[in-house]
């Protein structure tokens, strides 16, 4: 074994004597199989610097691909900022001129002589807004300011009164838009359908009324169909121009209404449109202001025509409250001041038409503070020269509603000396004639009051002017009644000067302007000269005379049958003359059945109402109704009327307190003092007089 042993360890295999381990084995393998190994070896060198060289390789490619990523991103990230400037730059721009466009079309049409800057700097506009609106990118964003840039030439055209380039632009952004509505982005989606409802309201706006049907439907449906996306969608400020837009549908369309006199429908669209921006003044103010007061000025001229007198003007001291906000913040600007001077008026006029007459003559006077303060800001307005006279004038004609002539008069001398004043710097047409005829015969209604002599001479110059007006075929309808109302009060004068021949003359000049026109023939002022030669009885030429206890049946179905509520309430009024200072006999029937028919009516004021049923208690012998009348009249109008004051002294004296009977008896007979020639005031003098006496 030993040898054995020996011989294996001689010839390098294993041996008995000592276990071989697994290295051991290995390296006896290789000494046995050198060419082998060599070879496994070379290959696996081979390897392994291929792997190594491989391996840098690969990593330099990683490194390059990561820089070229960076440098992709960083190219991206540039882009998009580069694409978000530009974006922020675009819309900035139309924003600013957005806004200086607003301020154009405001401010400066009240600054006289700039007419001719305005039209350069509206051209200057034009270019601005037309060169962003070319841009043609494939980028939605881009492509979208583009559009709305398009919208501003448009609109621009349509300030300009260039109507048929206006439709044509509307038109062009219409399509436009509707090439790529339905690639839009999803996000944009409503934002396009905000600016593709501008271009139909546009459309709207330069159409008339005979043609803007079809436009008029797609408003309509657009409009709720995008109030139906908002209403799906969380509110953002990107919808609250969404909201401004269906507002202005609700704007334009309303004004379609007005063109086919549907005052109801109107009102309805103007309800809606007065709601959105109502809102959207709450959060954007200086962005909604503009057409919030647009839609309350038209609110309220809708609600007048309709006779909702309250309810316009509910709507005119919300926008008086609103132009005082804006003036108190960004100062005494013009047109904002004439503007406020304008609602006033028109707020004034219905207050009068009410007969609230103390609430009339602030506002009257405070309008004439607003325009004496733009015209001296701007001196040589000739706009705020002319409402100027008619605020003064409207003073002046309340003033002799409420019997204090004296006062009347120094109004309407000042109105007339301004309103000519403006005749003479701006030129005479139909309208300012007209308005020069009414303030010069309501100053000599005021001076026939005061028995003044020249009253004649102002009735003679009113009737030069009207004369001149229908032989010219200017004279509007509105004219032509305010004619007839003026011969018929210069009748009254004559009469009361005993000169009953050039009162007779008045009248029959009355019947001929009638005759002249058919659509008088049926009115109200038809049956008021009737009424007139049967309280004056005076002979008539041209129809037969009703008797006097006849005016009252005539007048009943006036009320009955008025298709208005200001023909229902001068009709009653009239009625109310003839029970009361009329003197007419009525039997208790009669007079039961016309309490009723008061009741149950619709009139322009609660006072005009109030004072016809305290005259019928007064009649019927109701001392109790009387007195809870009275009380009422009294509690709810600073400035009684005459007759309320009569009846307030009859009421007292019956009531058996003798003290306040007397003082409004004293009252009565301080303006008998004021106004001798006022029949009014003498009648409730007697009527006191022998209520006293009958109580005692």
């Amino acid at each position: 074994d030993l040898a054995a042993d020996v011989n294996a360890w001689l010839a390098g295999e294993p041996v008995s004597a000592c276990r071989e381990s697994i290295f051991a084995r290995i390296m006896r393998w290789c000494r046995k199989h050198p060419v082998t190994v060599s070879t496994a070896f070379a290959i696996v060198t081979t390897l392994a610097i291929s792997a190594s060289v491989a391996s840098v390789l690969i990593g330099r490619s990683h490194q390059r691909e990561r820089s070229a990523r960076l440098e992709a991103v960083t190219a991206h990230q540039q882009a998009t900022e580069s694409k978000r400037l530009a974006l922020q730059n675009l819309q900035e721009s139309r924003q600013a001129a957005d806004q200086w466009l607003l301020e154009l079309s405001g401010n400066l049409q009240f600054v006289p002589g700039l007419t001719s800057l305005r039209t350069k700097l509206v051209d200057d506009a034009l270019a601005h807004y037309q060169h962003f609106a070319e841009l043609n990118s494939d980028d939605p964003d881009i492509w979208l300011e583009a559009v709305r840039n398009q919208l501003r030439v448009a609109d621009l055209l349509l300030l300009s009164e260039r109507t048929e380039e206006a439709h044509q632009a509307f038109r062009a952004v219409e399509n436009r838009i509707a090439e790529r509505h339905a690639s839009a982005p999803h996000d944009l989606r409503l934002d396009i359908d905000v600016e593709y409802l501008n271009a139909v309201i546009g459309q709207v706006l330069c159409t008339s009324k005979t043609d803007a049907m079809g436009e008029w439907n797609t408003l309509r449906q657009l409009r709720d169909a995008l109030a139906a996306c908002i209403l799906r969608t969380a509110e953002s400020l990107d919808h609250l121009e969404a909201r401004g837009a269906i507002g202005r549908a609700s704007l334009v369309m309303a004004r379609c209404y007005v063109l086919q006199q549907d005052w109801q429908a109107a009102a309805v669209e103007l309800d809606r449109a007065h709601k959105e921006f109502e809102h959207l003044v709450s959060l954007r103010p200086n962005r909604f202001y503009a057409l919030w007061d647009t839609v309350l000025r038209e609110f309220a001229e809708v609600r007048t025509n309709q006779g909702e007198w309250d309810a316009a003007v509910r709507l005119y001291e919300q926008r008086i409250l609103g132009l005082s906000k804006r003036l108190e913040e960004d100062g005494q600007r013009i047109d904002w001041l004439e503007q406020r001077a304008v609602a006033k008026m028109k707020c004034a006029n219905l207050q009068q038409s009410l007969q609230r007459w103390s609430q009339a003559e602030s506002l009257y006077r405070s309008a004439t503070n607003d325009l004496k303060a733009s015209w001296e800001t701007m001196y040589g307005s000739h706009v705020q020269n002319e409402n100027l006279a008619i605020a003064e004038a409207n003073l002046g004609m309340i003033a002799v509603a409420n019997q204090r002539a004296d006062q009347a008069v120094a109004h309407l001398l000042d109105a007339k000396e301004t309103f000519f004043s403006a005749l003479q710097q701006q030129g005479a047409t139909g309208e300012r004639l007209g308005r020069m005829a009414e303030i010069t015969s309501e100053l000599a209604h005021a001076l026939s009051q005061l028995g003044d002599a020249s009253a004649d001479d102002q009735y003679q110059q009113a009737e030069r002017v009207f004369e001149h007006l229908r032989s010219e075929g200017l004279q509007t309808p509105g004219e032509r009644q305010r004619e007839l109302e003026m011969r018929q009060q210069w009748a009254r004068y004559l009469v009361s000067q005993g000169r009953i021949d050039e009162a007779a003359y008045q009248l029959d000049e009355c019947d001929k302007i009638l005759a002249a026109d058919d659509s008088l023939q049926t009115s109200w002022i038809s049956c008021s000269l009737k009424m007139t030669r049967q309280e004056l009885q005076l002979p008539s030429t041209s129809a037969t005379k009703l008797h006097r206890t006849d005016a009252v049946e005539t007048l009943s179905q006036v009320i009955l049958k008025a298709e208005s509520v200001q023909e229902r309430s001068a009709g009653l009024q009239r009625l109310t003359w003839h029970i009361a200072e009329g003197a007419v006999p009525v039997d208790v029937a009669s007079l039961s059945s016309l309490n009723h028919i008061v009741q149950e009516g619709v009139f322009s004021s609660d006072r005009i109402r109030d004072e016809a049923q305290a005259v019928l208690a007064w009649r019927l012998g109701n001392r109790e109704r009387l007195q809870g009348l009275v009380q009422h009249l009294l509690d709810h109008n600073l400035e009684p009327t005459v007759r309320t004051v009569g009846l307030a002294s009859i009421a007292a004296m019956q009531a058996g307190e003798v003290d306040q009977a007397e003082r409004f008896r004293e009252r009565l007979q301080r303006l008998a003092e004021r106004l001798p020639q006022d029949l009014a005031v003498q009648f409730w003098l007697e009527q006191t007089l022998a209520a006293t006496n009958e109580v005692r």
